[in-house]
């Protein structure tokens, strides 16, 4: 797991591995939000050069634990994982992300 936030009333922003079906994925997690704030799965297949994201994916309502779909895990080096996310009202270009898994 790899976090960011949390402190001072801040969401905190997760990104969460295990196992479903028998096959590892990542996801990210939004937790301590308030209506409105936002997470995305952001995912990188060359080392961090460049990100896609799903998302966004806000909270409806305070105390929302918003969790994103999964992705599948590999060895390959270049796909890393963030997650990224903000409080309400704040554009994605001001977004806060998680350090790469």
């Amino acid at each position: 797991m790899v976090r960011w936030g949390g402190a001072n009333g801040r969401p905190q922003f997760n990104v969460m591995s295990g196992y479903i079906q028998g096959i590892q994925h990542g996801w990210a997690q939004l937790s301590g939000a308030k209506k409105g704030d936002w997470v995305t799965l952001d995912v990188t297949t060359d080392g961090g050069r460049t990100w896609g994201y799903c998302g966004p994916f806000e909270a409806r309502w305070d105390g929302e634990i918003v969790i994103t779909p999964a992705a599948r895990t590999s060895s390959d080096p270049n796909l890393k994982f963030r997650a990224c996310g903000a409080p309400a009202g704040v554009p994605g270009s001001r977004a806060v992300c998680t350090t790469p898994w």
